[in-house]
């Protein structure tokens, strides 16, 4: 694991959690962001040359594409403002849905390089 990871999933988890919990969001909630945070900075950092990105085969781009629209659905549809949730809370469970669904794609990469 190395250094730039964990300083930049700590920067992230400060910053996510640190700015639900400003705003009031839940204890329980702001360190399950924190922590998933941390681990998507540590696996970023780790794996962000697997990422698709310029010169990315078209199939890939359309898997690609289904996550994020998934991930998207997911957070803006499936945590929305018909629920009857604080902002602050709603906020925070948005960024942790994206949260997990960051760190699914990143260790499904993982997975991937660890078998390659």
């Amino acid at each position: 694991m190395n250094r730039n990871g964990i300083l930049a999933g700590v920067v992230l988890a400060a910053l996510a959690g640190g700015g639900t919990y400003a705003l009031g969001a839940n204890l329980l909630t702001v360190g399950a962001l924190a922590f998933v945070a941390v681990i998507a900075g540590v696996l970023t950092v780790e794996f962000r040359h697997q990422l698709p990105g310029r010169g990315t085969s078209s199939r890939a781009s359309w898997w690609n594409s289904g996550w994020t629209a998934t991930t998207i659905l997911a957070v803006f549809f499936g945590v929305n403002t018909t629920l009857p949730l604080a902002l602050d809370t709603r906020l925070a469970l948005q960024l942790l849905v994206l949260g997990v669904g960051w760190n699914g794609l990143m260790f499904g990469l993982a997975i991937a390089d660890a078998q390659s």
